[in-house]
């Protein structure tokens, strides 16, 4: 009998394909299965929620609790408000990380390097670390109680790992380049926002999607900055409902998690493409 070593060897390399590939799918399907639930519970009717075992799929799919977040509650004003905080926060986010990770990359002076290590230190440092300070500093200009404070709260939180990335991305690009545009009367602002910007849009765009995610979802600071409904954002308002005996309903609170849920996602979905690049030119350049 023929012993075929190359045989078994690709025998083996099949196995262990399938069996990584099944650890993936069973990793995939437990991180799903939440959002799943999540989702068609979210049409499910008062019945459908209690009812034990619980199923799967709603037995009579319902609306019901979507029409009620929007006459009983102040979704829509939360939304609103998130939305706001999340894109302005991203944007002060992404203007004043573009201009300090250029001066961190084109400029090698001895204080501008240790100002570089000074913000990526001041990352480490816990959100909860940073609510006292910015307390006094929010108070004492007047903004408690304001959109604004978040905005400035979100921003000073994620610009110190928005200008390392940011920083990363530049570094690739060539001087040379700007060089010539200084030649034909470029201001070095003008070959940041004209040549080096545009040359590293995959980068700004992965940076900017996760700025967006993280003030989406920030609750700390809206939780001591807040205290007004009017200006409440969707994680500071949906879980203050969770203490309203009279509000409080398990379907209406899921279907406003699917409806927070549904922008991140559609974001993502998006600018998936150059998300992917950005991050995989920042792991190779960093």
């Amino acid at each position: 009998m023929t012993n075929r070593p190359g045989a078994k060897s690709k025998m083996l390399g099949k196995t262990w394909r399938g069996g990584w590939q099944l650890l993936i799918w069973i990793a995939i399907a437990a991180n799903a299965f939440p959002f799943y639930w999540m989702l068609v519970t979210s049409f499910k009717d008062k019945v459908g929620l209690y009812q034990i075992p619980p199923t799967l799929v709603p037995v009579t799919w319902t609306l019901e609790n979507y029409r009620l977040l929007f006459t009983t509650t102040e979704f829509g004003t939360y939304f609103l408000n998130s939305v706001i905080i999340a894109t302005s926060s991203t944007v002060l986010a992404l203007f004043a990380g573009s201009l300090a990770g250029y001066a961190l990359s084109r400029f090698r002076m001895t204080y501008v390097v240790r100002f570089g290590q000074l913000i990526l230190i001041s990352k480490m440092l816990p959100a909860a670390l940073l609510v006292v300070p910015l307390y006094v500093y929010v108070v004492t200009l007047g903004f408690m109680n304001s959109p604004l404070s978040l905005i400035l709260a979100n921003t000073s939180f994620t610009l110190p790992i928005t200008v390392w990335l940011l920083k990363s991305y530049f570094d690739a690009v060539p001087v040379d380049i700007e060089e010539s545009a200084w030649i034909d009367g470029c201001s070095r602002i003008g070959g940041l926002f004209r040549i080096v910007l545009p040359s590293t849009i995959p980068g700004v765009i992965a940076v900017g999607a996760i700025n967006f995610t993280a003030a989406w979802n920030e609750f700390l600071f809206a939780l001591v900055f807040i205290s007004s409904e009017r200006y409440r954002t969707l994680p500071l308002g949906l879980s203050l409902w969770i203490g309203e005996d009279v509000l409080f309903n398990w379907g209406m609170l899921l279907a406003a998690a699917v409806l927070m849920t549904l922008p991140v996602l559609a974001i993502y979905f998006l600018v998936q493409r150059w998300m992917m690049a950005g991050l995989m030119d920042g792991a190779m350049k960093g």
